[in-house]
């Protein structure tokens, strides 16, 4: 979530406090049983998605992200900055251990962030 703390600095911590199980609404309305999701860090979640390519887990992944953007600034009425970037790394191209699949999605995670936030970016091996 770009900028959560800045929504809690502005509005309150009571403003922000919907905003997380919205987004666990939203997320969990566009996810497939078998997929995961949790909490990773203090604004970050992780997904995973069993039998999804790098192309279907960046639609989800976007769809998502511009799901939660629409509701935040009409359903919760806050309208300021709050967005999502997300990094998404792919098994199926990357024969790795989840360790290093969670490396290289927070690679593409801090990539969209230096790019502009409020965006999707797939892993790519440099």
């Amino acid at each position: 979530m770009d900028e959560f703390k800045s929504l809690n600095d502005l509005y309150g911590h009571l403003a922000g406090r919907p905003y997380p199980s919205v987004g666990w609404e939203t997320v969990s309305e566009n996810l497939r049983r078998r997929d995961k999701v949790g909490r990773f860090g203090g604004d970050e979640f992780m997904i995973v998605l069993p039998e999804t390519g790098p192309k279907g887990a960046y639609q989800v992944a976007e769809r998502i992200r511009k799901k939660l953007h629409t509701l935040v600034r009409t359903e919760l009425e806050i309208h300021t900055g709050v967005t999502l970037s997300l990094g998404v790394a792919s098994s199926r191209t990357n024969k790795a251990s989840l360790e290093k699949m969670l490396e290289y999605a927070d690679t593409a995670l801090y990539r969209a962030k230096s790019l502009g936030r409020n965006r999707a970016e797939v892993w790519k091996k440099q």
